[in-house]
């Protein structure tokens, strides 16, 4: 009996590791399928799911985990635009500013039109690719991922992903700028 209560707890104390180890692994959401799944999830419930956004960041800090600031229109409310922030698991409004209708309009983008998030996990894999083949430089890692209206080629392309690469060890920071299709317009170093 008492083996049996210590393999049990043994085992309990196996898995609540396990469990919290897979569970700091997911701090940088951005990297993975799943991930930008629970991202695509949670922008729906604050947003709706005709919600639409100016922008989408995506960052890792390393005091705070995965920070999700989102600027967009909430479902059905289209006079203001409004700027949301997950961090540490709790939504906070950050601001609500009235949109201006007239010749300045806001270039707003909908989660159908990027039906391909699903591949920023691959851009970032590649962006790490070919960074470390033209620097040379071990350790690379994104910490942030920004999605952004409008575009490189005017109303046909109406997202820019912007993904920031730095070395683990150092102070530069590369940023590596794709269109909604995944092909690569820049490449700056700062």
């Amino acid at each position: 009996m008492i083996k049996l209560f210590a393999s049990g707890s043994f085992l309990c104390l196996l898995l609540l590791v396990s469990f919290s180890g897979c569970r700091t692994t997911e701090t940088r959401s951005y990297e993975s399928k799943e991930g930008i799944r629970a991202i695509v999830y949670q922008l729906e419930e604050q947003f709706g799911n005709e919600g639409s956004y100016s922008a989408i960041h995506m960052r890792y800090d390393d005091s705070s985990g995965f920070i999700l600031t989102a600027t967009g229109v909430v479902q059905k409310a289209t006079d203001s635009l409004v700027v949301r922030q997950l961090k540490k698991g709790d939504w906070t409004e950050l601001a609500v500013t009235p949109l201006k209708t007239g010749g300045n309009s806001t270039v707003l983008f909908s989660l159908k039109t990027l039906q391909d998030l699903q591949m920023i996990p691959d851009l970032i894999k590649a962006s790490i690719f070919k960074l470390a083949k033209e620097i040379r430089r071990p350790g690379l890692e994104v910490k942030e991922v920004l999605i952004n209206a409008p575009g490189y080629d005017g109303g046909e392309d109406p997202v820019r992903i912007n993904i920031y690469v730095e070395p683990k060890a150092g102070d530069e920071k590369f940023e590596l700028a794709y269109n909604k299709e995944g092909q690569l317009k820049s490449l700056l170093n700062y």
